[in-house]
């Protein structure tokens, strides 16, 4: 993986953090079950969905981290 991906990795999932800490609790919960991780773990989720998002715009990132 080049380093513009992980940069770009990064922001998106700062983005989708910001996003995710935005939400209401019962979204956040529901998003959290949806994804198959903890309830207290924000930056997981949004790294999971950062991966999606570059992975839809065609950026290749590694199947496992």
């Amino acid at each position: 993986m080049t380093q513009d991906t992980l940069d770009m990795w990064d922001i998106e999932t700062d983005f989708q953090l910001h996003a995710i800490l935005q939400m209401p609790v019962m979204g956040w919960m529901a998003l959290a079950d949806e994804l198959g991780v903890d309830g207290t773990d924000h930056y997981a989720a949004a790294r999971m969905l950062a991966y999606k998002v570059l992975q839809d715009h065609g950026v290749f990132l590694p199947e496992s981290e």
